[in-house]
């Protein structure tokens, strides 16, 4: 089950950085990278 989890939030993690990257804009840059941080504080946990 955590595996799963892990997987889905580092696929999710990715999507966002491709999002972020292709729109190239600062502030979605930084919304993105605030959610991966989020996300991966929450897999740790």
């Amino acid at each position: 089950m955590k595996y799963a989890a892990e997987c889905r939030t580092k696929s999710f993690s990715a999507l966002l950085l491709t999002v972020s990257r292709r729109n190239n804009k600062k502030g979605r840059t930084d919304t993105a990278r605030y959610w991966s941080f989020k996300f991966r504080l929450t897999a740790t946990s």
